[in-house]
């Protein structure tokens, strides 16, 4: 027979929040107790039934996670740098498996927008060379600017940057 002992897992350290978000919870948490019979009945008995849910309604990540990931991706960052930021705050940081999830639905999101902008102002470049009578064996010309240069962002892979 071995006897474990039962280790605090009570959340410690920092964490980063919007603070309009948590007001907002406390107001309403506060209006509710005031006003609730059966929470002044469990408040009375000393019980503590409430718990504060932080994440996205109806997201499956929570936002202060894609925030994260999102910062670490513009600024050119990997989990370990981000783990390592927020290990100087006291708070817990994200998995290799967890970032690079986030990371592709970023990618995905940021991919789908700027497919839709590229193309609009494809119409618009098309549209202004007509307008100038800007032809190209009879096709519209317009001028485009290619970044075709090699970027290396982590050691798992190396890709082509276009556009």
């Amino acid at each position: 027979m071995r006897i474990r002992k039962v280790k605090d897992l009570s959340p410690k350290g920092y964490r980063m929040m919007n603070l309009d978000c948590l007001q907002s919870h406390v107001s309403e948490i506060t209006m509710h107790v005031c006003l609730c019979v059966e929470a002044m009945k469990v408040a009375s008995e000393g019980n503590t039934p409430i718990k504060l849910q932080t994440e996205v309604p109806g997201s499956k990540r929570f936002d202060v996670n894609v925030r994260a990931v999102w910062g670490s991706m513009v600024t050119g960052n990997d989990p370990s740098h981000l783990n390592e930021l927020m290990a100087t705050f006291n708070s817990p940081g994200l998995s290799q498996p967890t970032f690079t999830s986030i990371e592709t639905d970023i990618g995905k999101w940021w991919h789908s927008i700027l497919e839709q902008e590229m193309m609009l102002a494809g119409q618009e470049e098309r549209r202004l060379a007509i307008g100038r009578n800007d032809y190209h064996h009879e096709a519209p010309a317009i001028t485009v600017i290619v970044d075709g240069g090699w970027s290396k962002r982590t050691s798992i892979h190396t890709t082509l940057q276009v556009g």
